[in-house]
């Protein structure tokens, strides 16, 4: 039975960053996580991933370099066959080069777009559809919210793909778009917004719905988590990722044990296997390396198997076949990664 922690800071998460690490305990958590091939580019962070038939693609992001004046923002992509553990280049993305950007897959496509250059102040809308059959990449419609866009969170359902919330520089965002490749005019389209304003959220989708939390709004951490039914354009608020100290959770879940967690983090990484999302790394008052299980059935998050990387945030993460993916990322004593680990859910950190 997985064990549910008080987290002084999203529990170890971001107290982990403060100091508190791994203990004998992890190996009786659910999953496992195994080093893979690094990553084939440069370390980075701020990087985007999609994936399109079970072939996962990286790129863009920031590299810190070896000294100040040899900062970089990147444009080069890189694909990952999970089966053969394998990076390969691809066709370089024709956008300035950029970091905090988004991307999302549909309709065998991939999207990426918005970010910005954080040496130059300079934020982007532009978009760009790549085409793995022909290894070639296509500029599409501009994002249509306001000003240039970074630090926004993406997904997509049904070969349809979804961004909204981040910031323009100035303010922090609630506003989402779909975009549809299918229409015989692909277009972005307005949908509701979400509730709360949030930059460096996270999402991952379960099913048809898609599941939205964490963040900051003016510089404070995001206890909200909502899910989004595309079926009905409808956001729905779901239990706190900080019961105990959220004044908008009901006293009965205040009281309830099993919602005795702070999971409040941004810059993390989530995915989906199978019925549950999943959410490691991200930061707070420092990195984490903790990691969790949401059960949608239960409205419940759980702690499984401790991410065994360094602690980091601005990673980037894919699910390929059963399995989760991260690479990449900062972290408060590294000035970028390019490792790759994946999470077996089914495994033991004891085998």
């Amino acid at each position: 039975m997985n064990k549910l922690f008080t987290g002084a800071f999203f529990l170890c998460l971001l107290t982990l960053f403060a100091g508190c690490s791994s203990s004998d305990d992890d190996d009786d958590l659910a999953g496992d996580w195994i080093r893979k091939s690094d990553f084939g580019g440069v370390s980075r962070r701020g990087a985007v991933s999609f994936v399109i038939d079970d072939i996962a693609y990286v790129g863009t992001g920031y590299n810190y370099g070896a000294s100040s004046t040899d900062k970089r923002h990147l444009a080069d992509f890189w694909s990952y066959d999970a089966a053969r553990d394998n990076w390969d280049t691809i066709a370089t993305f024709p956008g300035a080069p950029r970091t905090d950007a988004v991307a999302f897959s549909a309709g065998g496509k991939g999207y990426v777009g918005l970010g910005r250059n954080s040496l130059t102040d300079e934020k982007y809308k532009d978009f760009y559809e790549y085409d793995p059959g022909t290894n070639k990449w296509t500029k599409i419609a501009d994002f249509p919210g306001a000003g240039g866009r970074y630090y926004a969170v993406s997904f997509s359902i049904n070969n349809i793909g979804y961004v909204g919330s981040g910031t323009d520089g100035n303010n922090d965002q609630q506003d989402f778009y779909k975009y549809d490749p299918s229409k015989s005019t692909p277009g972005w389209e307005k949908i509701s917004n979400i509730k709360t304003k949030r930059v460096m959220a996270f999402s991952f989708v379960i099913g048809n719905i898609a599941y939205v939390g964490g963040g900051q709004n003016n510089g404070a951490l995001v206890p909200s988590f909502y899910a989004y039914d595309p079926s009905k354009d409808t956001w729905t608020r779901k239990i706190s990722l900080y019961p105990d100290g959220d004044d908008e959770e009901t006293k009965e879940i205040k009281e309830n044990d099993d919602y005795n967690y702070n999971l409040q983090r941004y810059s993390a990484v989530a995915f989906s296997i199978g019925n549950y999302g999943y959410l490691t790394t991200g930061m707070g008052s420092g990195t984490s390396s903790t990691s969790w299980r949401y059960n949608p059935d239960r409205d419940l998050w759980e702690d499984v198997d401790t991410f065994e990387g360094s602690s980091r945030y601005g990673a980037t993460g894919f699910a390929i076949n059963g399995k989760g993916y991260i690479t990449t990322g900062g972290g408060s004593s590294t000035s970028g990664t390019d490792d790759l680990w994946m999470f077996d859910p089914n495994a033991s950190d004891d085998d």
